[in-house]
């Protein structure tokens, strides 16, 4: 046996938790633990023994609970440099007051013969014992003992709650015990075998699973890319797709789109970028930071022409103009790639710097330094959109409880990216690729004694999937039901793996109308078979002729992940409308136009000349060549030392 790495302990300074709750119209206390006939061990007159027992912190399942915490909430907010094999964590102890009990269930021995028994044939092993049922729950929330935990994976929202939340306000919470029961999907009855003992109340003992371990960043120069099964060794030449068949779950009904740019939106193939969306461009020798503030379409000579108008970024004493790019491969989503260092660098030792806060005056003036107050403003701004949301397209509003109030929207901007209704978005929880279609964006506010609302909480409702490979001669999951989007982007991904006899891709449906926070969102999903041609060039065409199309998740951000400071990374500040959350960083005036109805040709015509741009209606632009990383914003005196590991085509952490 090898011998156990070293653990490095995480402390949580916070806790709500309480040993007694006051309940009743006589505020009687109550422990906040199992009632005491089931921490009572004695079997009954069957012999089944059926109780509860605190477990200490030496425990293996107390110890387990607290490395499965420690991993997740490193991996949530500790950054890269605390991310990799050779670093494995734990908390130190639960947040005070919140004990672990073992649920122990042993049925009573058999005989075996005179005088002989011997234990009775179970199908089920559980760590550390062989009884029937031994389950863990934690205890210690304030809202009592019938408000439990049921795994590190269902308590784990809570504690990032505890140690990030500098309000230290419950209704930011998004834990199942925190957020309201009615968000909640319906949970399996458990089957009734031999009697238990009961706590006062009834609880459901199923549980939809929801798993929020996040996998490991990975390094720049090693990127992962999934694993794909070898064809095997007797394959025909001529492989067959699989026959779909239906799912034994049937995916939640998508909501029909209700504006033209929604239904472009869930088109494969049509525009990548979105208005109101933060944008890398090509400006010619160098790329930026930019808003799409309109996307059009144009006639040509051969074929129709995509393009979109994007305002740069910049500090609140310049407003650099708009420009008017025709080619995808000229852009990058946001999340594409890492924010680099500021150019000021004393700028670069303040960890909470800020757009909002900063000197600019100060910064024009040198007193940070030499630098590029340009670039500098650019990145600053970047990073304090990446910490809103802001809601659009208001739908309706109930109260389900007299001093609740739920609205609805048919979509949001999170970080640099918008979001509809209908449409899938990557997700941090589960291993890392999974993908939740959204079938609802609802804020929640609550009104206190004073008549004060709180704080909106954001919960988003969808399905989750996850693509999947076939086995040789599986039927496939019949896609009805899928956003377009998906089902074409498996199709594509058939035609290329199964001609190399590589297996066929679908989507499989793991949880149904998962709740997940704003917080939760990684960001938008993306086409592999047409952001990974952008981001991956010659790899690409490489792959795709091997047959093989990796996850194009794994080469892309999580929103916060370019935040300088750790605990900003899960912050996410409410914005009244998307101009709000760009602040000073575009010049006022600065609008947001929807469909794709093209400039008057007069504003294109004025705006290829200021970019000495030929008129795309009449040529046929030629593929940009990739511009080194080090001549990111054209400024010379960024060195590859700084940037070099910053910026390259795929994922590369901050």
């Amino acid at each position: 046996t090898g011998k156990m790495g070293r653990f490095y302990p995480l402390y949580i300074r916070r806790s709500d938790g309480v040993l007694e709750v006051l309940t009743g119209r006589d505020k009687t206390r109550e422990k906040n633990e199992p009632p005491a006939k089931q921490l009572d061990s004695t079997p009954d007159e069957k012999g089944v023994s059926n109780y509860y027992r605190l477990l200490s912190a030496n425990d293996a399942k107390h110890m387990d609970w607290r490395r499965k915490l420690g991993t997740m909430l490193i991996r949530e907010i500790g950054g890269k440099e605390h991310s990799g094999p050779e670093q494995a964590y734990i908390l130190h102890d639960l947040p005070e007051n919140y004990r672990l009990y073992e649920h122990i269930k042993s049925k009573a021995v058999q005989p075996k013969g005179e005088g002989v028994t011997e234990p009775p044939k179970s199908n089920k092993t559980h760590a550390g014992g062989g009884h029937d049922r031994q389950d863990a729950y934690l205890y210690g929330h304030p809202l009592g003992r019938k408000k439990r935990f049921r795994s590190p994976a269902d308590f784990f929202p809570h504690l990032l709650w505890l140690a990030t939340d500098p309000q230290g306000d419950p209704n930011n919470c998004t834990c199942k015990v925190c957020c309201p029961d009615e968000l909640q999907p319906d949970e399996p009855k458990e089957v009734k075998s031999l009697p238990v003992k009961k706590e006062d109340t009834a609880r459901p003992t199923g549980q939809t699973q929801v798993v929020v371990e996040l996998p490991p960043r990975q390094n720049s120069s090693n990127p992962h890319t999934p694993a794909t099964r070898p064809p095997s060794a007797g394959a025909n030449s001529n492989p067959r797709v699989p026959t779909p068949q239906s799912q034994t779950t049937i995916p939640t009904p998508l909501p029909q789109p209700r504006s033209l740019d929604q239904q472009i939106d869930s088109q494969y193939g049509a525009f990548l970028y979105r208005p109101g969306e933060l944008v890398w461009f090509y400006r010619g020798l160098a790329w930026g930071l930019g808003i799409v503030t309109r996307r059009y379409k144009l006639k040509g000579d051969t074929n129709d022409v995509r393009g979109y108008v994007v305002q740069p970024l910049s500090h609140p004493f310049e407003s650099p103009p708009q420009v008017h790019i025709f080619r995808d491969e000229n852009m990058r989503p946001w999340l594409a790639w890492s924010a680099p260092g500021f150019t000021h660098q004393s700028l670069n030792n303040i960890a909470t710097i800020s757009y909002e806060h900063m000197d600019w005056q100060g910064l024009l003036n040198k007193k940070y330094g030499e630098g590029d107050a340009q670039v500098d403003g650019s990145i600053m701004a970047a990073r304090a959109i990446d910490m809103t949301y802001s809601l659009f397209s208001f739908l309706k509003a109930n109260n389900p409880e007299p001093n609740i109030q739920e609205r609805r929207y048919n979509g949001i901007y999170i970080g640099g990216e918008k979001f509809w209704l209908g449409e899938p978005a990557r997700l941090r929880t589960g291993p890392g690729a999974d993908v939740i279609v959204l079938s609802e964006i609802i804020e929640r506010t609550t009104k206190g004694f004073a008549g004060q609302s709180s704080n909106p909480t954001i919960v988003i409702v969808g399905d989750v999937f996850q693509l999947h490979t076939a086995d040789p001669g599986q039927q496939i999951p019949s896609d009805a039901g899928l956003p377009l989007r998906m089902r074409e982007e498996a199709k594509q991904r058939n035609m290329i793996a199964i001609p190399a006899r590589r297996p066929a891709s679908y989507w499989k449906l793991v949880r149904s109308l998962t709740r997940a926070s704003v917080t939760d969102i990684k960001g938008r999903w993306y086409e592999a078979t047409i952001l990974c041609p952008i981001l991956q060039g010659e790899e690409y065409a490489r792959k795709k002729a091997e047959g093989d199309v990796s996850d194009v998740g794994f080469w892309m951000n999580s929103r916060g992940d370019a935040q300088q400071d750790a605990a900003r990374k899960t912050v996410v500040v409410p914005k009244a409308d998307r101009l709000e959350a760009f602040g000073k960083a575009v010049p006022n005036g600065t609008t947001i136009t929807e469909g794709i109805q093209p400039p008057t040709q007069e504003e294109i015509t004025a705006a290829l000349a200021r970019m000495g741009a030929q008129d795309p209606q009449h040529s046929q632009p030629q593929p940009q060549a990739e511009v080194p990383m080090e001549e990111f914003m054209d400024f010379e005196k960024m060195s590859t030392e700084v940037y070099g590991n910053n910026f390259s085509g795929h994922f590369s952490g901050v």
